[in-house]
């Protein structure tokens, strides 16, 4: 009985930790290492075959803009539209008279 109550429990021994400043500075070059390494994002870049257009990004840019500009001023007039619809009590006063 009692060995299976001993095997049931057992215990784990944790070693203790170490404080940071009991390090050699050996490990602490080491982690600066890993670290900058870390940081070194070159492994991400695409050679470019050809340089950048950059007039032709700011004219793309600027006909983008053009276009966004055109719906939004498509859908503010029409949501002006709805609103002046919703208002009126009756189409007759707000010249809707062929609206029913």
């Amino acid at each position: 009985m009692k060995a299976d109550q001993q095997d049931s429990s057992k215990v784990l021994n944790f070693r203790p930790r170490t404080l940071i400043g009991s390090r050699d500075r050996k490990d602490n070059a080491r982690s600066d290492e890993d670290i900058c390494r870390l940081f070194d994002l070159s492994r991400y870049e695409m050679r470019r075959e050809s340089p950048d257009d950059f007039r032709k990004r700011m004219v793309a840019n600027f006909a983008a803009l053009v276009l966004l500009t055109t719906f939004a001023a498509v859908a503010a007039v029409d949501v002006y539209g709805i609103a002046r619809i919703e208002r009126c009590a009756q189409p007759s006063e707000c010249g809707l008279s062929g609206y029913y």
